[in-house]
Parts: C-alpha cells; structure tokens; sequence
C-alpha cells in the first residue's frame, strides 16, 4: 500500500514559500524582472502546477490557494532582499553545471549551509 500523507492548510501555506515561490523570486532577482512577470511564465509553469496539486491535496479550494500563493509571492520578494538569502542564491547558482541538471538534494545542501554561516 502507498504511503499516504495528509497535509493540512498550514502545512501547505507554510512550505508554499520553499517549495514553489522562491525558485521564481531568485529567477526574477537574477534577471532584474517582476516576481509576478517570472511566476506566471512559461518558465515558472510546473512549479505553479505543483502548488496548486500541493493545495488541492491539503483540502483547499483553488480560491484558497490562489490566496496563499499571492501570500507567498509577497513573502518571496521580502525574503530576496534579505543578504543571507541572496548569499544562499549566489551559491546556488555557483554551483549550477554549465550543462545537465542538479540533482535536489545537492542544492538543499548548498542552500543550508549557505544560510547557517
């Protein structure tokens, strides 16, 4: 039988931030566009997908969603301009191959330690 995990309202808005928002709000910092411009572009459209799947698995409804996401856009562009978070994306994208992908887990790792120093 499948692991099954019930998140709740909190749980997704908590984690709406990290898990969707920020990844546009370093690509619109880095290439000096609009959160919104970045988020609702092509580029940004799984990771939309992806919260909205994430709401609707913790009960929401899609008007519920939309709002905690417009939360979290205004979270992202706060957290941006924060030097400890910018030093985390300038070592992420140190990082990031010429070619090919990173694989997740190696990007948390970076970004943690990033953010503890």
């Amino acid at each position: 039988m499948p692991l099954q995990v019930e998140i709740g309202p909190d749980l997704f808005k908590a984690g709406c931030d990290i898990h969707s928002v920020l990844a546009s709000a370093a690509e619109a910092k880095f290439v000096r566009r609009p959160l919104r411009d970045v988020w609702n572009s092509y580029e940004a459209e799984a990771d939309l997908k992806e919260a909205v799947a994430d709401g609707l698995c913790a009960g929401l409804q899609p008007e519920e969603i939309e709002v905690f996401i417009d939360e979290a856009l205004e979270r992202a562009e706060v957290l941006v301009e924060e030097e400890r978070i910018q030093r985390a994306f300038g070592a992420l994208a140190d990082a990031l191959p010429d070619a090919g992908r990173l694989p997740g887990h190696i990007a948390v790792e970076i970004i943690s330690n990033a953010l503890s120093e």
